[in-house]
């Protein structure tokens, strides 16, 4: 009859024969762990706006976009603070870089959630060529379709954290929606009607 090694032993030999197999087992595990809780405890942002320029933005002048229009935006996901989030699909600095800005910009194009975007002429022709942009009467440049914010106290405060910055034109649309495949999304409507008065209000302080 085979001898019964004691627990104590058990583990001895476990961890001699399998330390590196544990030892795998528990980073991944552990990375697991950490991915899971990352996604449970983020919190969407109250709004998006996609911005796509045909050169890089810097950190400063991301978190100045961000900073001006949360001063028009109300706490839409009840978290206690207005989050608008800007999120870069500006020219990549490498080929590779580039493909995945192109693919960023894409994908937030198909998801449907995202209604603003702010462009310079390039981006705008390229995404016109797709008639993304809905023509609104509030909208003064583009025949319906854009702002032009270069000179506005958005522009100023960009200009602000890096200087010249907003040296062109750039501007700010709304996307279509109204017959689309997007009209039939419950949020999809309902987030095109948030990001509308936010956009209004913005525009309200540039025309004072």
């Amino acid at each position: 009859m085979k001898q019964k090694l004691p627990l104590k032993e058990k583990i001895a030999n476990i961890w001699y024969y399998y330390k590196l197999h544990i030892f795998i087992g528990s980073i991944i595990a552990l990375a697991l762990i950490i991915g899971c809780t990352q996604c449970a405890m983020r919190v969407e942002p109250d709004y998006k706006i996609v911005l796509s320029l045909s050169k890089q933005a810097p950190d400063t002048v991301i978190d100045a976009m961000s900073d001006y229009f949360e001063q028009f935006g109300e706490d839409i996901n009840g978290d206690g603070q207005v989050k608008v989030d800007i999120v870069d699909a500006c020219v990549g600095y490498t080929q590779d870089a580039q493909a995945a800005q192109s693919t960023k910009l894409m994908a937030e194009m198909q998801y449907g959630q995202t209604m603003l975007f702010i462009t310079d002429d390039s981006y705008y022709d390229r995404l016109m060529k797709f008639e993304v942009f809905e023509s609104v009467d509030w909208l003064p440049d583009k025949d319906g379709t854009a702002y032009n914010w270069r000179d506005t106290p958005l522009a100023d405060a960009v200009n602000a954290v890096y200087e010249n910055y907003i040296s062109h034109d750039v501007y700010i649309s709304k996307r279509v929606v109204a017959g689309t495949d997007f009209e039939k999304i419950e949020s999809s409507v309902e987030s095109e009607k948030q990001s509308v008065e936010l956009l209004k209000k913005a525009i309200a302080d540039w025309e004072k």
